[in-house]
């Protein structure tokens, strides 16, 4: 499941237990069901670019707080938007530094090379950075 944790880090991580309790409460009657969370957010190219900094400073204490059973709750981070209508995926490298340093099991999804042009540079830069 998707999030864009905006607010404060009390309202990030209330937002992830809220989804954990229901998927707690679905896993009742349906005990194979699966969810974990991916923070999004970061590319949205309505949102100004100082949120991103309010994201993943949320995204980190989700990480750090929210736990099902002692397993991270939130996977993963997904760079998602319109490829070719939105900034580089270079341009977020200190987000990416910065997840990897702090939260070194994450998932990226960057969303690299679904372009309709034939520039090759976030799917270059995916590879690059070794995202994984």
């Amino acid at each position: 499941m998707k999030i864009v944790p905006l607010g404060s880090e009390e309202q990030a991580i209330e937002k992830a237990n809220t989804i954990m309790r229901a998927y707690h409460n679905v896993r009742k009657e349906y005990p194979d069901f699966s969810v974990k969370v991916f923070v999004c957010g970061l590319k949205l190219k309505f949102l100004d670019m100082s949120l991103n900094d309010i994201i993943m400073n949320n995204a980190k204490a989700i990480y750090d707080n929210v736990k099902d059973e002692d397993e991270n709750f939130m996977v993963g981070i997904d760079f998602v938007n319109e490829e070719d209508e939105s900034r580089n995926f270079s341009e977020f490298e200190k987000y990416v530094v910065e997840a990897k340093e702090k939260m070194p099991e994450i998932y990226f999804t960057p969303h690299a090379g679904e372009s309709l042009k034939l520039d090759d540079s976030n799917l270059r830069y995916a590879i690059e950075q070794n995202v994984p």
